[in-house]
């Protein structure tokens, strides 16, 4: 009874876990203060889209 709600904790674990890497390699990729302005602030703008593509922060209670 306890198989499938441990089988979608660990898939949903997964996911998370490999958004949270494709996150990651998008702010390293503009973790880079140098340069031109122009460029500085494109990868202002990426940071601000991922940034924005994180979810609301929230806590799930299970009974």
């Amino acid at each position: 009874m306890t198989q499938q709600p441990q089988e979608g904790f660990a898939r949903s674990l997964e996911d998370a876990q490999e958004w949270m890497k494709a996150v990651q390699e998008r702010l390293q990729v503009n973790d880079n203060t140098q340069g031109p302005r122009v460029a500085l602030e494109a990868r202002l703008r990426e940071t601000e889209v991922a940034q924005a593509l994180l979810p609301a922060p929230s806590l799930l209670l299970c009974s």
